[in-house]
């Protein structure tokens, strides 16, 4: 962005240096005083902590974090440096710091190891704190405890190499020639997400919170809550993958012009977005119905609503490709900074849409339920919970 703004991001475009070497040298060159400040005083740290009694062992496993920790979070903050038009160093900086704190949120869920994004439970986990039940949280894979330290190195390496998929993608592009992901990789990072979904997935949680607050003639409630979370964390990631596939202005005018000529296919690359969400959809439902039939859960297959729950994938799948289209269209009006433009609206019109249920609600009891079943997907909740007749 700061090139951008000095009017030299040119140099960058029509130099021989891959997007991959610009990458490392804006990751490694150009904070190369901040390292070897940190390189200096790595001796005095070491000391002082060996003096102070820490464990070799603690003292590595910290170097070692503050390694993969500086590097994940300066590939985060290219990542979106890349994406906006003006340097906003303050505000990554801000971002980074809250992402810290709001993954901690997990700690005590049935996604524990979430929290593990966070590097505060790793530090605490290896250096034996206790400190607000941080330290000592167990975060499990498949339903196996893994060390926080661990856990926190992987989930770096994965999602720091899904960062960098996307700077080599497009790091030499102007903003308007941006398209984070290609349609099939948006269908592998929703195949990923689920994945880390299901990985992190605690069952014996949900159940112990549905024994806390158990529902009149329910089977352990935890089945309703994992369709329920998993419908939730994928309507959200399916609206970011076709915003991440959004075709840009000059390829999608080529591409309509090819489609009509008859020399390309609708579902061409540089075609419109939607088609890559259906994919997706059909995996993030797989790997549900996966999860219902295998006896991790230990609830029977009849329990899951596996029927309304498809249906609400569909009624998701078929809103995000309607907002999805809606920023596409956004793109095409050539307004500035439309995809953040888009977005607001389509807030506005949720919102407008939650109004609309809550004033319907006055007249009517049923019709609050009506109006929200009309105007958005998110009536499907209620319906996976208690099915109506």
């Amino acid at each position: 962005a700061r090139e951008r703004e000095l009017r030299t991001f040119d140099f960058l475009k029509t130099t021989r240096l891959t997007a991959a070497e610009l990458m490392i040298g804006k990751l490694l060159g150009a904070p190369i005083v901040a390292y070897f400040i940190v390189v200096c005083t790595l001796p005095i740290s070491i000391l002082a902590g060996l003096l102070g009694g820490v464990q070799p062992i603690a003292v590595l496993g910290a170097l070692v974090l503050l390694v993969f920790f500086n590097l994940f979070y300066s590939l985060a903050a290219l990542w979106e440096s890349m994406l906006v038009e003006k340097a906003s160093s303050g505000a990554v900086g801000l971002m980074m710091l809250l992402a810290n704190l709001l993954a901690l949120a997990f700690m005590d869920g049935p996604f524990k190891g979430i929290a593990a994004i966070s590097v505060v439970p790793a530090l605490f986990s290896l250096h034996g704190l206790r400190q607000f039940d941080v330290g000592h949280i167990a975060p499990t894979v498949f339903g196996k405890e893994v060390p926080c330290v661990i856990l926190t190195l992987v989930l770096y390496v994965l999602l720091g190499a899904w960062f960098v998929l996307m700077l080599v993608r497009n790091l030499k592009r102007d903003l308007s020639q941006i398209q984070v992901l290609s349609r099939w990789q948006c269908v592998g990072l929703i195949a990923f997400w689920n994945l880390l979904f299901y990985a992190f997935l605690d069952t014996q949680r949900i159940m112990d919170l549905s024994r806390l607050q158990p529902s009149p003639g329910s089977y352990p409630n935890h089945a309703y809550e994992i369709a329920t979370f998993a419908v939730a964390w994928n309507a959200f990631f399916l609206f970011l993958i076709g915003v991440a596939a959004l075709s840009p202005y000059e390829k999608l005018k080529v591409w309509w012009r090819n489609w009509k000529s008859g020399k390309a296919s609708y579902l061409a690359p540089n075609g419109l977005p939607w088609p890559g969400l259906v994919p997706a959809a059909v995996i993030a439902y797989g790997m549900l119905a996966a999860e219902a039939l295998g006896l991790r859960s230990g609830v029977p297959i009849g329990t899951w609503r596996l029927g309304l729950v498809a249906v609400a994938f569909v009624a998701f799948l078929i809103f995000t490709a309607r907002d999805v289209l809606f920023l596409q269209w956004c793109l095409l009006t050539r307004m500035k900074h439309p995809v953040t433009k888009g977005v607001l609206f389509l807030v506005f019109y949720y919102s407008a849409a939650g109004i609309i249920g809550a004033v319907a609600g006055v007249f009517s009891d049923g019709a609050t339920w009506k109006a929200i079943a009309v105007l958005t997907p998110y009536a499907w909740f209620g319906e996976i919970e208690n099915p109506r007749a």
